[in-house]
């Protein structure tokens, strides 16, 4: 599995299966906020992977998809490119998931800005 730095905010960096894991939950805590006010905007393949699966199957599926060329190409090499963009849609995110009142302090931490 290659390095991605998660949406070019902070210094996270996934190098192996535990920190794809911290990534996971921190997804999942995200996509159970903006289901519980009835968020209607999330894709049904978003939906199963992170709220319908169990965490090991959704671990797996992008441990081989970040491992697999489409890894580099829908996700790292974007990523790297364009890291205004995804520092935004990363505030954005929060800013959503502060809305909905629920907590999700993985994902707080996951994004947290680097020193």
């Amino acid at each position: 599995m290659g390095n991605y730095v998660i949406a070019g905010v902070g210094n996270y960096v996934i190098e192996n299966p535990s920190d794809l894991g911290n990534f996971m939950i921190a997804d999942r805590q995200a996509f159970q906020a903006l289901r519980s006010t009835g968020n209607a905007e999330i894709p049904a393949n978003l939906r199963t992977l992170y709220l319908g699966l169990p965490g090991v199957l959704a671990v797996g599926y992008w441990r081989r998809v970040l491992a697999s060329p489409r890894g580099e190409l829908w996700f790292a090499a974007h990523t790297r490119a364009a890291p205004e963009e995804m520092r935004a849609l990363a505030e954005d995110l929060q800013a959503a998931v502060r809305r909905t009142g629920r907590p999700a302090p993985d994902l707080a931490k996951l994004l947290q800005p680097s020193p």
